[in-house]
């Protein structure tokens, strides 16, 4: 068994928080409007979209399948989130056998009213990926326009799925960033420059970005190896992250460290019976439900603006 039970009042929460999370809906969702688009006529907002960013190897998909695990109290990764990570096939639409190179979507609950999406990973930002990025985010970029032609990230992501002329009821509602704790040095990645200017769009478009830190666990070790404090490295950790995004607003309480569940071809790595398990399971719910508050501020400031597209002027 788990030598570091959490006590029954904590259990007694964390099973109320799977519960909200299991039957939540997002405000306003009963509501109909067409999408511009697509033309279609859709429910408002039949779930909130959560979107992880990050450099390639950051721990997105591991992330994504930790929270699945958490909510639903579940051994494995859902299948999309271990085929990715195994670099498996996926037949699946808006997918690839590399990695995550397209949209990929993961549905946190049964009644799929909160998706997590997940998002490919390696990304410079040169002055023409720059170009192309600020055209594409001021509608420049048409959906029937050939993603092959640009950047995926760009064309496919900036135009045809976020932000140009989009209903609410399609584009993301929460914005997470996810960085490897464990790297040394930490955030000196040539993508940086990209997710910087990412995480100002998203912040000059009413999103509250925040900041995810994996790898705890190899954090740990290697504050060991090295004879210092963890939490001196953690904090460290901290102030370059708020060094770097310290325009945006934002704050420490935006910044989580986790330790991701990990897990091999079918069969998970961390169990009930690991040391940490029940602390990380709670951690992950806790942070499950912090994206649905994030989810339900940003749809209701936009319900409530009537502001049903989301657009850069």
């Amino acid at each position: 068994m788990a030598t570091n039970s959490i006590p029954g009042s904590v259990v007694a929460l964390l099973q109320q928080r799977r519960s909200a999370i299991r039957s939540y809906k997002p405000p306003v969702g009963n509501s109909r409007r067409e999408d511009p688009v697509t033309g279609e006529t859709i429910s408002l907002v039949p779930s909130a979209n959560v979107v992880f960013f990050g450099p390639v190897g950051s721990g997105k998909s591991s992330l994504i399948g930790s929270l699945f695990r958490a909510v639903n109290a579940t051994p494995t990764f859902p299948e999309r989130v271990d085929r990715v990570l195994h670099h498996q096939p996926l037949d699946m639409p808006n997918s690839d056998e590399h990695g995550t190179l397209k949209w990929i979507e993961t549905r946190l609950n049964d009644a799929g009213t909160i998706v997590l999406q997940d998002t490919r990973g390696d990304q410079t930002f040169d002055g023409r990926e720059e170009t192309i990025h600020v055209q594409s985010l001021k509608g420049y970029f048409r959906d029937d326009l050939s993603i092959d032609r640009h950047s995926m990230f760009t064309s496919y992501w900036w135009s045809q799925r976020f932000f140009w002329q989009r209903s609410l009821a399609v584009i993301p509602h929460a914005i997470v960033f996810v960085f490897d704790g464990s790297l040394e040095p930490f955030l000196a990645g040539e993508s940086l420059p990209f997710f910087k200017r990412v995480f100002e769009d998203c912040t000059n478009l009413g999103y509250e970005p925040i900041v995810v830190v994996t790898c705890l666990d190899l954090m740990f070790a290697n504050a060991k190896t090295k004879g210092v404090n963890v939490d001196v490295e953690k904090r460290n950790r901290v102030d370059l992250i708020l060094a770097e995004f310290d325009h945006l607003n934002l704050k420490l309480s935006d910044v989580h460290f986790v330790t991701n569940f990990h897990q091999k071809r079918g069969s998970p790595l961390w169990t009930s019976d690991d040391e940490g398990f029940e602390q990380a399971t709670k951690q992950f719910v806790d942070l499950a439900m912090e994206l649905t508050k994030l989810c339900n501020r940003f749809i209701r400031r936009k319900a409530e603006s009537r502001q049903w597209l989301c657009t850069v002027s």
